[in-house]
């Protein structure tokens, strides 16, 4: 995804997370699969806070923003 803009949903921050910042390893909400340290990705919270954040294949954030909800 790296030039290309992160798709946003409404009621959610989306951003982008390069490879040499990303410095842990996840599980993405979406299809319940790793997310390495090392491997981009986006991580998304919603707008009342970011305690909620959660972090997704570039992927799978595309699949839920183009649906408009997360499932």
């Amino acid at each position: 995804m790296r030039g290309m803009p992160v798709p946003q949903l409404e009621g959610y921050v989306a951003r982008d997370v390069q490879p040499v910042n990303a410095t842990k390893d996840y599980v993405c909400p979406e299809c319940g699969n790793p997310i390495p340290e090392g491997e981009g990705h986006v991580v998304v919270w919603p707008l009342e806070g970011n305690e909620d954040r959660r972090h997704w294949h570039r992927h799978c954030w595309r699949l839920a923003a183009g649906r408009g909800r997360i499932a």
